[in-house]
């Protein structure tokens, strides 16, 4: 690891997505500014899709007796799905 490593930061053929013209319709928040690990830089979150984001979370991996770190995982993915829809007024 240094500086002629790949892997350090910044990589200079990395570039910040451009934002699509779907993106763009009617008035929005400025969109959230997410961490990059790669390059320890904050970027814009950018859909792939117009204004549509989906993502996949995983069930739980079930060993023991039910318990409410088991419920974590859902409260936090519909916490962070009212936030996208309701604030940032993402589809």
């Amino acid at each position: 690891y240094g500086p002629l490593c790949g892997c350090c930061a910044p990589v200079p053929w990395w570039s910040i997505p451009e934002a699509t013209e779907a993106a763009k319709d009617g008035p929005r928040r400025d969109a959230p500014r997410l961490l990059n690990s790669f390059t320890k830089t904050k970027v814009p979150f950018v859909p792939l899709d117009g204004n549509r984001v989906g993502w996949y979370i995983c069930g739980p991996t079930v060993y023991d007796s039910a318990h409410m770190g088991h419920a974590r995982n859902y409260v936090n993915f519909d916490v962070i799905r009212r936030v996208m829809t309701d604030y940032f007024r993402y589809d």
